[in-house]
């Protein structure tokens, strides 16, 4: 696993540890849109981490993941998300 993957997926680990805790999933439930009774109902940082840790490319979605977290006004992921570019 590259360094590029690593961070993103311990951020998740992270997010994974905390929501076991608490109960409180940190990036919220992600459900299908447009449907009101979605049988999809999974705490989105789960679906993060199986994207990364399944993906063809791992490296381009943890990029990506980095750049879209710093969006949200972390200047440190942002950053990183940016250098990685």
């Amino acid at each position: 696993m590259s360094q590029v993957t690593s961070y993103p997926l311990a951020l998740l680990k992270l997010m994974d540890e905390g929501y076991e805790s608490t109960g409180q999933p940190p990036l919220g439930i992600a459900r299908r849109v447009g449907v009101e009774s979605s049988t999809f109902n999974l705490p989105a940082h789960k679906i993060l981490q199986a994207l990364i840790t399944h993906a063809q490319s791992p490296e381009t979605i943890a990029k990506e993941l980095l750049i879209e977290l710093g969006k949200c006004g972390n200047g440190l992921v942002e950053t990183l998300g940016l250098l990685l570019r």
